[in-house]
């Protein structure tokens, strides 16, 4: 539970300058129904989307809708957010944003195991986290 936006902000501004590599990231704490909710949400922020499913050893991208993902959503799923302040490539385009990025990503803990991920422009992290300050937990 975040009890400070505003402090919240700051140890994230300060975690990512003293180490550009440091990733701050969140935990969603709800049930399946919330994270459904909270999948959406962030899908509906996002520049892009995509979703992948893990049948071996590697995550590969499905055509599967995120509808169908979604229904997959269990209690046991997990998701989050990962705050990328300073992205170390320049592969994709979220990786070239002013301020870089917001990664939000759902696992469904299934078999086959299923993933979205959400790529999300940093100017809406206060909203997010306001949004969600009674599920949301900096690790």
């Amino acid at each position: 539970m975040i009890r400070n936006i505003h402090k919240t902000l700051q140890i994230i501004d300060i975690r990512t300058s003293i180490n550009q590599h440091d990733n701050p990231m969140f935990h969603f704490g709800g049930n399946a129904q919330e994270m459904r909710s909270f999948v959406r949400y962030c899908v509906d922020n996002a520049q892009h989307h995509r979703v992948d499913i893990l049948t071996g050893f590697q995550r590969e991208r499905t055509e599967m809708s995120l509808s169908e993902v979604l229904d997959k959503v269990e209690d046991k799923s997990h998701t989050g957010l990962k705050v990328v302040a300073h992205p170390i490539f320049d592969i994709h385009d979220h990786d070239r944003w002013e301020g870089g990025y917001i990664e939000g990503c759902l696992r469904t803990m299934t078999s086959p195991d299923y993933f979205v991920w959400t790529y999300i422009k940093m100017d809406k992290l206060k909203v997010i986290l306001a949004d969600y300050q009674d599920k949301l937990r900096l690790l």
